[in-house]
């Protein structure tokens, strides 16, 4: 799994391609969906800060979009180690 992360006008876009195997795919769509409804296992509180994710899915590829709640900002390299954390949960279960 590789990912991109980037600033947007509204938030934050993050690109994660080279997802190996479809069962890695739903897992991790899985845990961003967690994420979504506000129960995510990350070891930091970002998902706290954020009013809408939206997930786009394709072959081998997954965009999602981060909208922070008004007047807060989201942390790239907080993000970061949340998708590490995702991706070495995992990995585990291989």
């Amino acid at each position: 799994m590789k990912y991109k992360i980037e600033n947007t006008k509204s938030g934050t876009e993050i690109q994660i391609s080279n997802v190996e195997t479809s069962t890695e795919q739903q897992q991790l769509l899985k845990a961003f969906h967690d994420c979504q409804e506000g129960t995510c296992s990350c070891p930091t509180n970002e998902y706290q800060k954020l009013e809408e994710m939206k997930i786009q899915e394709g072959h081998g590829l997954i965009i999602l979009n981060l909208k922070p709640k008004s007047g807060l900002e989201l942390d790239s390299s907080e993000i970061a180690a949340c998708l590490e954390y995702t991706q070495g949960k995992i990995e585990e279960k291989k």
